[in-house]
């Protein structure tokens, strides 16, 4: 009775030592899974660097830290844009020439 017992425990532990080795196993496959796809996205990210320093503009070859905005020429006071300029709002002729469609919000 003793020896079943003892034959049983052992089986228990060489199950257990078996599972344990297959997630070992596993776990070490994932970490290589991980480790290829971080190399290929870090690969990727100096790609796209690449292709984004075409959009960029400066005098210091197209690249900008990533912590400093970019600047734009400040505009000068005395010259308004035309962007800024209110165009002139040609007065209305009377009741027949408003168009009722149009409502104030």
């Amino acid at each position: 009775a003793a020896s079943t017992e003892q034959a049983q425990g052992i089986e228990q532990v060489n199950k257990a030592i078996s599972e344990m080795d297959e997630i070992t196993q596993q776990n070490g496959a994932l970490a290589e899974e991980a480790t290829s796809a971080s190399e290929e996205l870090a690969t990727n990210a100096i790609d796209m660097n690449q292709v984004l320093s075409f959009f960029s503009s400066g005098d210091n070859g197209g690249h900008h830290e990533m912590d400093t905005p970019p600047t734009s020429p400040k505009p000068h006071a005395a010259e308004p844009s035309p962007l800024t300029q209110s165009a002139p709002v040609p007065e209305s002729s009377g009741p027949e020439g408003s168009d009722d469609e149009w409502e104030e919000f």
